[in-house]
């Protein structure tokens, strides 16, 4: 999601094929932390129960895919009201990675390290399912896409309020800016077809022996790379 003060101007989108373990869409997002990016964690962090029904069941208590609110010990038991001013408390990009990804750790449903200084400046959302066909993912793109640009158009996080935290009153905040017929998703309504109300999200539970070193292993790599990308960009 990139953009100036104005409106939403452009959105870039990325996807990467891989199974099981991540399915990642990324959008670009505005430098500086303005209120786009605010209404956008706003906004995630309302309809989470929603996406909650939505989601594959695998997908669900998932290590690499974690609840930015369930499996974030700074948000654990407080209520969306609280979770709202800490948002709006932050300043700055590090300061909301900090916040929505519990220090700078990138396996949640919506990662936000890519917007620390040297990352590619993207919001990375990990929840969709392990998919082999590039036509499976239109759906989760579009899901992904018109739910970051419905968030954009929001007025304040009281507009929220507006819209039960259901899957019926996601459906209405994604659709109702969509202008015509023709602008209308054509594979979104396959995520929705059959699902109703809302679900707590399932949090990780204790890890295997087995899992947590795998978990351990994958985050050291990403660390290494991590510290390879900034001595690359230092050279530039």
């Amino acid at each position: 999601m990139h953009s100036t003060d104005g409106p939403l101007q452009t959105m870039q989108l990325s996807t990467l094929i891989r199974k099981p373990n991540v399915w990642p869409v990324e959008t670009r997002a505005p430098n500086g932390t303005p209120p786009l990016l605010k209404r956008f964690c706003y906004s995630l962090v309302y309809f989470e129960h929603a996406f909650e029904v939505l989601f594959p069941p695998e997908r669900r208590g998932n290590e690499y895919a974690k609840s930015n609110t369930y499996d974030n010990p700074q948000f654990l038991g407080k209520p969306s009201s609280e979770i709202f001013a800490m948002i709006g408390a932050c300043s700055n990009n590090t300061g909301l990675v900090n916040l929505m990804n519990n220090g700078n750790h990138r396996y949640f449903t919506w990662n936000f390290t890519n917007l620390l200084k040297g990352g590619k400046g993207t919001v990375e959302f990990r929840r969709g399912p392990g998919v082999t066909a590039a036509k499976d993912c239109l759906s989760w793109m579009e899901l992904a896409v018109y739910f970051v640009q419905a968030a954009c158009r929001l007025d304040s996080p009281s507009a929220l309020g507006d819209y039960p935290a259901t899957v019926e009153g996601l459906w209405s905040f994604i659709s109702k800016g969509l202008e015509s017929e023709t602008d209308k998703p054509l594979q979104i309504g396959l995520i929705f077809a059959g699902k109703s109300g809302s679900a707590v999200p399932s949090p990780v539970g204790p890890l295997s022996a087995e899992k947590q070193q795998k978990l351990a292993q994958k985050m050291n790599r990403d660390d290494k790379k991590q510290v390879t990308a900034q001595k690359f960009l230092r050279l530039l």
